[in-house]
Order: structure tokens, then sequence, then C-alpha cells
């Protein structure tokens, strides 16, 4: 029987590399830090219709594609170190999330990595970021943020990244 694990220890990294496959041989991962959630990476496919003229009860189907629905949505606690990492500085702004993008090279993108400590390997794709904003604040509460992350390609499992200690 299969033990269940629970989500501690969950990281979420990213790294600038070249677009055609996950990048997990790469060296240079960066932890996006404080992340509360993640939205689901696993969609049904749509189901596309085979049903012939001749069936009499029941249509028939085929998978189609699947959708990840645009833009995820990532809850974290806002922070400094955070918004650093991912808007950049009034110093630097090139080793930030958005300062690589915007600096990316013909041939390479952006590549997000969830890694779970118990899991063999890890999950990647490539992906557009959208720069934080000011979230809601009201009283009393944690101040929370949402990455706006947009998928460009595929979801892929693969060899956990090599992630130098800090």
């Amino acid at each position: 029987m299969a033990i269940a694990i629970s989500s501690a220890g969950v990281r979420v990294y990213y790294i600038a590399a070249p677009n055609t496959s996950a990048p997990t041989a790469q060296s240079g991962f960066v932890e996006i830090p404080d992340v509360k959630s993640i939205p689901s990476l696993s969609p049904a496919p749509d189901t596309l219709e085979t049903t012939p003229l001749s069936n009499t009860e029941y249509k028939t189907y085929i998978n189609g594609l699947k959708d990840l629905g645009g833009a995820l949505e990532f809850t974290v606690n806002l922070s400094q170190d955070l918004l650093d990492i991912w808007n950049g500085t009034s110093d630097d702004d090139a080793n930030s999330v958005m300062g690589k993008f915007n600096a990316l090279e013909e041939g390479q993108t952006l590549w997000l990595a969830v890694v779970h400590p118990k899991l063999d390997k890890a999950v990647y794709f490539p992906f557009e970021p959208a720069k934080l904003g000011l979230p809601e604040i009201s009283v009393n509460s944690v101040l929370e943020g949402t990455l706006s992350i947009t998928p460009t390609g595929e979801v892929v499992w693969g060899a956990k990244p090599t992630i130098q200690a800090a």
C-alpha cells in the first residue's frame, strides 16, 4: 500500500534556459520564496465526440487537448525578498524573474520547477511571468500576493534539478 505524503517541503524554482526541453541538468535555479499554494497542473483533457450514426444507445469519445486555462495563480506571502526576486529592485532588475524574462535571448525561455522532497522527479513547464502588483490588504491578516504565471508549453515530469545549498 502506498504511503500518502504531505505538501510540506515543496519548493518552487525558476531558471532561464533553452526552450527545447526541461532544464533538468542545468544549474542556477533560483527559489521563489514563500509560495503558499500552487494551482492544479493536471487538467482533464477535452473530450471529442466520435459517435457514429450506427450507435443506438451510447455516445463514444476520444481525448482531446488539455487546457491549463491561461494564467495560473500561485499564492505567496508578500515579502521584500519575494518582491526583489520577482519584480527586481531599483539597483538590480537583471537578476529578478521579470528582469530575466525581459532579457531572454533567442531560443531561451523561463522554466518553472516544482520540487517535492519525497518524490523522485520534479514538474517543469516554460512560462511567462506578469509583474507583481499590490494585493488586497485588510485588518489583522497576512499580506498575501498572487503570482500570475502563464504556461507557454507542456507540463512535464523530469529528473530533479541540481540545487545548490544557500
